[in-house]
């Protein structure tokens, strides 16, 4: 059986495809994301500080979540770590982030496992 040049090209760029295909697929499940119920805007429950946490899926303060791993059976704790691009030298950030109520209002538990003093709780804003 003789294959022509065409069906050549035709089976080297099937085989392409799926070449690619199959990175944009390991490339997307190795993706590091915050769950939902974790994103939002959130502001000290301690201290009057005018500047917010903004959580989203893949940043937190203008940094990059580069780890993201659950911490409890329940999915309301999770370990995140984060470095930020434009502080080269400073360490990646370790904290574990626990979502609870406290008087009915939801709380966002931070707990930086390196800096005790660095450690506190949020309040969700609506």
């Amino acid at each position: 059986m003789k294959h022509t040049a065409t069906q050549a090209l035709v089976t080297i760029a099937i085989a392409a495809a799926i070449v690619v295909a199959v990175k944009v697929i390991q490339a997307r499940a190795g993706e590091t994301m915050v769950p939902a119920k974790f994103q939002g805007t959130w502001v000290s429950t301690e201290y009057k500080d005018p500047a917010p946490t903004v959580i989203g899926a893949k940043t937190v303060l203008g940094c990059n979540i580069v780890k993201v791993v659950p911490a409890d059976e329940d999915g309301k704790s999770i370990e995140v770590i984060w470095k930020c691009p434009q502080y080269p030298t400073m360490r990646p950030v370790p904290v574990v982030w626990k979502l609870t109520k406290v008087g009915g209002q939801e709380v966002l538990m931070q707990i930086n496992t390196e800096c005790g003093a660095c450690s506190g709780l949020l309040r969700r804003v609506k």
